[in-house]
């Protein structure tokens, strides 16, 4: 009988990102209101049951991460994406002094 090594394949840590960070990030995009949020944050949760299943201990706990971090962006900000509440954050943050910045630059 022959025997075969399990192949160390990259597909599940490109499916837990997709479904941990990028899905979250498209549906709060398509601002889908009350259930873009569930829908958002299930992926989130599927993500994170998938990588349990199939991939890696590091993978598992940074999906875990992600997912919390998901949930609480979603309690103070409203977005159920951890990416786009950065990118509030960041707005928030650096346009005041980019405008400032754009201004006294003419």
């Amino acid at each position: 009988m022959l025997l075969l090594k399990p192949s160390h394949s990259r597909h599940p840590t490109y499916k837990v990102i997709g479904l941990v960070l990028i899905l979250p990030l498209m549906i709060s995009l398509m601002r889908l209101g009350g259930m873009g949020v569930l829908l958002a944050l299930a992926t989130s949760a599927y993500g994170v049951w998938f990588a349990v299943r199939y991939a890696s201990t590091g993978l598992k706990v940074t999906a875990v991460l992600v997912t919390l971090l998901n949930i609480l962006s979603t309690v103070l900000l409203s977005t159920p994406s951890v990416l786009m509440a950065l990118g509030y954050i960041a707005w928030l943050f650096a346009y005041p002094a980019f405008s400032e910045w754009l201004y006294w630059r003419r």
